[in-house]
């Protein structure tokens, strides 16, 4: 459960003799007890320079479980000490209707005092403590504050008219002397208007600063409504990315059929090209074959004309005859 929620030390009381410090610093921790939240503190408030100074800050998660430890710290001139510290569980130190409630928290600390004794309990702090779920709360509260403060300058103003007007009736009536009793009535009645006018301002102040707070937490949803706007485009285009990484994981899918479809046309052009390879390897051989025959046959031809040509030029019938007979068988044996 979100909200925000405005912690104002009301005021402090030390039982320490000489705590000896210039200033209060006040640190607040949210702790969450949920596991998602587990280690994760944060600080929260700043110097503590007057009494009635509220801190603002978000809370989230359960009021039931939270808590806030507020660390006091007296100030020094090089380090700061440490003098007490309390815990504040929101569920207690607040009600849920933006209504202001007090905790009074004891401040504990081991501090040695001047007759060398250890006391753990050094005073107590007043925590006004309000609680505001969400920002219309807020604003609801805001303007029953300004309604009060109108009611009360009214009420202040009335008073003072009448308490005037009752010490000019009893200075009249009692002596004669009212220039002074009149003087100093305005005088203090000026007093008690600067006084409660500057006590008005402070609120208002404060009023303003808590309306600041509402208008941020106004733009943070606003926000936060744009940024859930944005992570629905980017879960769009997360889809969008999704499907387009299927259409490419099918182009891919059929890229690859391709590529094996391709592979089996080239085997088969390859044993296409090999079959005519080889009949145009058979054929080349049968042409060589016949030629050669042809070549032979010529061959054969020319040597008879050669052996009749020598033959008709021999006189010798012998030589002639044995010439015709190595002739015929060499012939014939090729």
């Amino acid at each position: 459960m979100a909200g925000r929620m405005v912690v104002e030390l009301e005021s402090i009381h030390l039982t320490v003799k000489k705590p000896y410090f210039k200033g209060l610093k006040a640190f607040a921790v949210l702790q969450y007890k949920n596991e998602e939240k587990r280690g994760q503190p944060r600080k929260l408030l700043g110097m503590v320079c007057n009494w009635g100074e509220s801190f603002d800050f978000s809370v989230e998660g359960n009021p039931k479980a939270d808590c806030i430890w507020m660390d006091v710290y007296k100030e020094k001139s090089k380090r700061d000490k440490l003098i007490g510290r309390c815990k504040i569980l929101l569920y207690e130190a607040t009600t849920q209707r933006g209504e202001p409630s007090r905790a009074t928290l004891p401040v504990t600390a081991d501090v040695r005092t001047e007759d060398n004794s250890k006391d753990s309990n050094v005073g107590h702090l007043t925590v006004l403590v309000r609680y505001y779920p969400s920002a219309p709360l807020l604003e609801a509260a805001l303007q029953k504050a300004e309604e009060r403060v109108l009611k009360l300058e009214r009420e202040l103003q009335l008073k003072l008219e009448h308490q005037r007007a009752q010490n000019v009736g009893e200075a009249a009536s009692s002596s004669g002397n009212t220039t002074t009793t009149l003087m100093h009535i305005d005088s203090l009645a000026a007093t008690i208007s600067k006084v409660e006018q500057l006590r008005f301002q402070t609120q208002i102040r404060k009023l303003e600063n808590e309306m600041k707070w509402a208008e941020n937490d106004a733009r943070w949803a606003e926000n936060r409504g744009k940024w859930a706007a944005n992570d629905i485009k980017w879960e769009e285009n997360d889809v969008n990315f999704a499907v387009n990484n299927a259409n490419w994981a099918e182009n891919d899918i059929k890229w690859a059929e391709n590529n094996i479809k391709w592979h089996e046309c080239e085997a088969k052009s390859a044993e296409i090209q090999a079959k005519l390879n080889q009949g145009i390897l058979g054929n080349c051989q049968r042409i060589v074959k016949a030629d050669l025959l042809n070549l032979g046959y010529n061959l054969k031809v020319l040597l008879v004309g050669a052996g009749v040509w020598i033959t008709s030029k021999m006189t010798n019938s012998y030589e002639r005859l044995l010439l015709e007979a190595r002739y015929y068988f060499w012939v014939e044996g090729t």
